[in-house]
């Protein structure tokens, strides 16, 4: 009878095992994280949805300032370059990512097959992975292991349902990795993994945040990243200097929309250091006069927009096609040069 019993048990887990097997799509509640989100600094808004997978409640914007990326500026002197708005020197989601109680580590991969066990292995235990993809960045929530296909959610789709891609969507492409490498050192596949550690802390380690911000205003002219872009106070200067250029635009068909991108891009990075810092002036009452200046700082990155469009209320295509074509145009290069220098101005006071 015992005999039986043991049996009867046997098949059962084998059953139970079969039918778990017969389901093959394994995926985590990741919200979406696509253009029209309104989180333009796209490495945090997929950190911030990777922890949200993973039941980690930590805001945007407090992830913003925890990696620095609320801080940055950069800008390739004498050229409108997108590359500008993403780089700065640190790898924004290992820098955030202990706010959360959580750490990100960069893994490579030589080839799919591992990448695909890296990537399996990390959804099994109930953690998102990060990637580059041909479009940027993107959130790997889960995984179909019939089709071998990985479900994403990605910068440029809106939608309810995940992206089905092939893992070698996970291969670097583009401008290559941040903060240092170029592209063309790149691995063939870079993930970044994160680990669960431990409960969020209670408080943002404000002395390495604003250690961080310090620095990166400070970074010599001469200290160009990926030996092109200046960043920090100097990159104000180059940025008005290319602006006030009567060369520069040409052969750069988008000037006028990498301009006024670039601008907004770090005025929502402003615009999340002055709200953080407002919730915290209890840690220093130093907190609310530098809250106000990165509020009015962001509020002349903002007034590119207008300048660049002659104050015209247009849909944003059609903007797009106005920015690009008033860039031509010297006095309005000049006025925007002056909002980038009160921005400077602003900066200053901030620090």
């Amino acid at each position: 009878m015992r005999r039986w019993s043991v049996l009867l048990a046997l098949t059962a887990a084998t059953m139970c095992l079969q039918s778990v097997a017969a389901e093959p799509v394994k995926v985590w509640d990741v919200p979406d994280v696509g253009w029209s989100r309104g989180k333009d600094y796209y490495p945090i808004a997929c950190l911030e949805a990777a922890l949200i997978g993973m039941e980690k409640d930590v805001s945007y914007h407090e992830l913003m300032v925890a990696s620095g990326a609320a801080f940055r500026i950069a800008w390739r002197p004498g050229a409108y370059d997108a590359g500008a708005k993403i780089l700065y020197g640190y790898d924004p989601i290992v820098e955030a990512a202990p706010a959360a109680g959580v750490r990100a580590e960069v893994v490579t991969a030589p080839d799919a097959e591992a990448a695909w066990d890296i990537i399996t292995e990390s959804i099994d235990r109930g953690a998102p992975v990060i990637s580059w993809a041909e479009d940027g960045l993107q959130v790997i929530c889960g995984y179909d292991a019939d089709t071998r296909n990985i479900l994403c959610r990605t910068w440029d789709v809106d939608a309810e349902e995940y992206v089905q891609r092939p893992v070698s969507s996970a291969r670097v492409a583009g401008y290559g990795a941040f903060p240092g490498r170029r592209a063309e050192a790149a691995p063939a596949y870079e993930l970044w993994v994160l680990h669960e550690e431990g409960e969020p802390p209670q408080e943002l380690d404000w002395p390495a945040v604003l250690r961080r911000a310090l620095q990166m205003s400070r970074r010599p002219a001469y200290d160009r990243l990926h030996g092109r872009y200046v960043c920090g106070l100097a990159a104000y200067q180059a940025w008005a200097e290319t602006l006030r250029n009567p060369e520069a635009h040409n052969g750069f068909p988008s000037a006028g929309l990498q301009t006024v991108s670039t601008a907004l891009n770090f005025a929502e990075g402003r615009e999340a250091a002055a709200e953080v810092l407002q919730q915290r002036t209890y840690v220093h009452d130093a907190f609310a006069r530098a809250a106000q200046a990165y509020r009015s700082e962001a509020a002349e990155f903002r007034g590119t927009q207008w300048v660049l469009c002659r104050n015209r209320q247009a849909p944003w295509a059609e903007r797009m096609e106005m920015f690009n074509e008033n860039i031509k145009d010297e006095a309005i290069r000049e006025e925007a040069a002056r909002l980038i220098e009160r921005a400077l101005a602003y900066e200053r006071a901030a620090l």
